[in-house]
This record gives structure tokens, C-alpha cells and sequence, in this order.
């Protein structure tokens, strides 16, 4: 979505890297919350019906603690996956800059400058070559592995002819993008812990769908204090084997 979706962009209406940064945006909204919201709740879900959280709790880890931690681990890999996305967007949206430049110094229809949109690619496919690579030869862990270098070089491709202005003021509409799903990834956690695995799963999609046009702001801080609050509630609560 991020790297494809303003390659096809060839209208003329406003500015050239629009559709690159609100195809970054719209990226990192719906795969973030997609990613983050069904690994929260089948995550905690996972460990109460398996056993697992109840033999951390009997080696001496309180329930509060047990549940921060595995909303911190969620907060980790949200991020990993948020500054890559972020980094790929970055790309896109200084080769639409550099496209658009291009257009009006030639006369032509603007588009993503080429080698911007191959460092995209590169960024997203060769991972899946070396992730496979170092997996058959070295044992390491594909899909692990496989993140990594994307999460590398998405970043490295953020270099080619950067524009400071341009890209910090793209990352903080990103950054502003990216908070709501802080809040939610909580209230799932906090779902997760009083209900089963379809019902609770139910119950996120909705409450998403209600808040979201008003998780933004200053609403994003109390909503997450309130949502991590719920769920240390509920998760004393829990009957755990």
C-alpha cells in the first residue's frame, strides 16, 4: 500500500506527494491496527487457556507486572513494524517530491522517481530472499530474520537524496498516525483478559469503529491510562489455572 499505491498516482489534482504520504498513512493505520489488535488479544489469550501465564505466576510474577510486560512486548513489535512502514513511506514520498520536480522542470505528468520507488521494493522483497538464505544455510529464524533486514534497509533507503524538511515533517504526521493504536493495543489486551478469543476480537473491531475519529490528541493518553487500568482490573481478575 505504501510503496505501490502512489506509483499509479497520474492525476494532476494538488500536490505530488499527497497520495504518497496519505498512502503511508493509510498503511501504517490499518496494518498497525490489524497486526497489533489481533496479536494482543490472541497473544494474552494464548498464554491464559495454554498455561503459560499461570506458571510465570507461580514463579513469583505479580498479575500487574505479567500484564505490562506483555503490553510492552505488543508496544516493541508495533513499533518495529511502525518504523518500517514509516522508512518506506519516507522513500515514497521524497520520490514523489523528486518526481513532481522533475514534471514541472520537463512539462510531463508527475510520478514516483524510479530509483525511489526501486529502493522501496528492494526494501519490502529482497528481505524475503535473505530471510530464506540465512534460513536454509544458518538456521536462523526466517521470519525474524526477515523483518530485520527489512526494518535495515527501509532505513538505508531513507538516505537516497533526503530532503530534511520534507521527510520530518512526513514522519510526525506518521508518529500522529501511529499513537491511537497505543490506546487500542491496550483496551484489546484488556479484552483479551475477561473474554474469549472471538468475543473479545468482536468486541475491539467495535469499540475501533465507535472511537476512532475521536482517539487523536490529547485523548490518546488518558484512553491508554484508562484501557491499561481496565485491564490490570480484569486480568486480576481472571481465573487462571
Amino acid at each position: 500500500m505504501a510503496a505501490l499505491a502512489p506509483a499509479f498516482h497520474y492525476h494532476q489534482f494538488g500536490e505530488p506527494t499527497r497520495m504518497a504520504r496519505d498512502a503511508g498513512v493509510s498503511a501504517l493505520l490499518a496494518g498497525g491496527l490489524a497486526m497489533v489488535l489481533t496479536g494482543a488479544v490472541k497473544s494474552f489469550r494464548r498464554d491464559i487457556e495454554s498455561g503459560t501465564a499461570a506458571v510465570c505466576l507461580s514463579h513469583g510474577v505479580s498479575r500487574r507486572a505479567f500484564f505490562l510486560a506483555k503490553f510492552a512486548g505488543l508496544l516493541a513489535a508495533y513499533g518495529f513494524f511502525a518504523i518500517t512502514v514509516a522508512a518506506i513511506s519516507v522513500i515514497i514520498v521524497n520520490g514523489a517530491a523528486i518526481g513532481g520536480a522533475l514534471a514541472r522542470a520537463n512539462g510531463t505528468m508527475a510520478t514516483v522517481w524510479g530509483p525511489s520507488l526501486v529502493l522501496a521494493l528492494s526494501a519490502l522483497l529482497l528481505p524475503l530472499a535473505i530471510g530464506a538464505a540465512l534460513n536454509r544455510f544458518f538456521g536462523c529464524r526466517f521470519v525474524l530474520t526477515a523483518q530485520v533486514a527489512m526494518l535495515v534497509l527501509a532505513l538505508a533507503g531513507v538516505a537516497y537524496r533526503f530532503d530534511p524538511a520534507l521527510c520530518l515533517g512526513h514522519l510526525g504526521q506518521m508518529v500522529r498516525t501511529a499513537l491511537p493504536t497505543v490506546a487500542y493495543t491496550a483496551m484489546a489486551a484488556a479484552y483479551a483478559c475477561r473474554f474469549r478469543l472471538n468475543v473479545a476480537g468482536a468486541l475491539t473491531a467495535l469499540t475501533v469503529a465507535l472511537q476512532l475519529p475521536f482517539m487523536a490528541g490529547w485523548a490518546i493518553l488518558p484512553g491508554t491510562l484508562a484501557f491499561l487500568y481496565l485491564g490490570v482490573v480484569l486480568f486480576d481478575e481472571c481465573d487462571i489455572a
